[in-house]
């Protein structure tokens, strides 16, 4: 139960698309909303003024976009995403609590 108490969950999802004649990768990043390690929607409307907090929380954040003309050349951004994967195992801190982070991929064709 600590475990899952301490993990903070990520999404990540990818996105290919050409916009006049030019093609571009899209991946974005966002935390998933957990009751177990965010603040209460009351604490939290006390600190912003508003109840939201899911939304605000879940709110996706650009990780990476580049012009790609072709998907094979997506792999150009490998080693820069592996080193940020490799980073991911590392511990974070909630407050004065360790925590891990997960990850799920989401992939939009």
């Amino acid at each position: 139960m600590i475990q899952y108490n301490r993990t903070r969950h990520l999404m990540m999802w990818h996105d290919g698309s050409s916009l006049v004649s030019h093609g571009y990768l899209l991946m974005m990043v966002a935390t998933m909303y957990d009751r177990a390690i965010h603040i209460s929607e009351s604490e939290f409307k006390e600190e912003f003024g508003f109840t939201d907090i899911q939304s605000f929380i879940e709110k996706p954040f650009m990780y990476l976009i580049a012009m790609c003309p072709r998907n094979n050349q997506q792999i150009l951004y490998t080693k820069e995403r592996m080193d940020d994967l490799h980073e991911i195992d590392t511990p974070i801190m909630i407050g004065d609590v360790p925590a891990e982070n997960s990850l799920e991929y989401i992939s939009i064709l």
